[in-house]
């Protein structure tokens, strides 16, 4: 073997003359393809002015006196005091002076590295680094804003400042593609340490304000308009960040059961109500139509998951013997908050209840009933 497999390097023969040419040759090669750099990967005009060691990548229709007897996709470097043409390897990889970018050589020809690197993308030569500050951080160039892909994946580019005006803060992963993930930091602890995690319309915040009101937010809305903040969890709750304005899961996404130490609490301050006034005799008597029906059942879903006779037994009234009340008083059931029926995206109903409204009702009817009757009694 005269030549070296993968650099094709003359190899000094045994016996050979002049064996300082051979290795010079070596050497030259050496000094091209090892920290392989071009000045550029589409100039496809032989250049007149040249230096030592200059070389290209030659492009589709070449011209020049000594490029066009050369192949397209092989390197042509100056050397010596004259163009050498190098026939490139699958695997070689090249940087690009004129676009900064990378090469690799491939059977379908010069390619970015980004392309042949299989999910390495970008992120394989980005100037990836730890600073020196007490808390380690990615060091990332300020001017690294476009979008790079990864394997599995897409959309998916490193920015740096601000990141759809969603965060202020010093680096940023972001998708600009429909299904979004924004990780968002701001590392400087005198400021907002924010971390957001976006998918679909929904998006996670962690954030620390100067290190004092720690929370975890909750997003909602979508890249075309600013995300809103939902719910916040903080050392001390799990809450909705606007009064009154957000329900507790959905018609169609109910919770199961709810587990807590105390009973709910409602807001029942008088400066916030109306004055209250007194059941009229129609509500009155709906109410006695609804506690005769007042009686026990089992959720069918519990029947067909655990047989009728193993299913847990609840006592209630349905939501709509409750309107037939109504209904049969004049009264029109969704005047009142105590009922309610959600209608779902596909058309479809369920009906549903408030049953401490409905109690309060069914006691203040009772209480004024017994108060009617004593002072008929006083009168007789």
């Amino acid at each position: 073997m005269d030549w070296s497999p993968k650099l094709d390097l003359p190899y000094i023969l045994s016996g050979q003359a002049q064996k300082h040419v051979t290795h010079n040759e070596a050497i030259s090669l050496i000094d091209c393809l090892v920290q392989m750099t071009v000045k550029s990967a589409d100039t496809a005009t032989q250049p007149e002015y040249v230096s030592e060691g200059d070389m290209y990548i030659l492009p589709d229709q070449i011209t020049g006196s000594k490029w066009e007897h050369m192949s397209p996709a092989s390197l042509a470097v100056y050397t010596g005091g004259a163009w050498k043409e190098i026939i490139p390897k699958i695997g070689w990889i090249c940087a690009v002076v004129d676009t900064s970018s990378l090469l690799m050589f491939s059977s379908e020809g010069w390619q970015s590295v980004e392309h042949n690197s299989a999910g390495l993308g970008s992120a394989a030569y980005k100037d990836i680094g730890i600073s020196g500050d007490t808390i380690p951080k990615l060091d990332m160039p300020a001017a690294w804003s476009a979008d790079h892909s990864f394997e599995g994946y897409r959309n998916v580019s490193f920015l740096t400042g601000n990141s759809k005006g969603i965060v202020s803060g010093r680096y940023n992963i972001d998708s600009t593609a429909s299904d979004h993930f924004t990780l968002s930091c701001n590392y400087d602890l005198g400021q907002n340490t924010s971390v957001h995690s976006l998918l679909g319309s929904a998006m996670l915040e962690i954030c620390a304000t100067n290190g004092a009101d720690g929370f975890i937010g909750f997003w909602a809305g979508g890249p075309a308009s600013t995300p809103q903040r939902r719910v916040a969890v903080n050392s001390q709750a799990l809450f909705p960040v606007s009064d009154g304005q957000y329900n507790l899961g959905q018609p169609a996404y109910r919770y199961q059961d709810i587990y807590s130490v105390n009973g709910v609490s409602m807001t029942s301050d008088a400066r916030e109500k109306t004055d209250l006034v007194k059941l009229t005799p129609e509500e009155r008597r709906s109410i006695a139509q609804i506690m005769t029906e007042v009686g026990s059942f089992s959720w069918l879903k519990d029947v067909e998951s655990v047989g009728e006779e193993a299913a847990q037994i609840h006592i209630g009234v349905t939501a709509q013997n409750v309107a037939k009340a109504f209904i049969n008083e004049g009264l029109d059931p969704q005047d009142y908050a105590l009922w309610q029926e959600d209608v779902f995206e596909n058309g479809e109903t369920r009906m549903g209840l408030r049953p401490v409204q409905l109690l309060l009702m069914s006691m203040g009817t009772l209480f004024q009933e017994i108060e009617e009757l004593k002072q008929r009694n006083q009168q007789v």
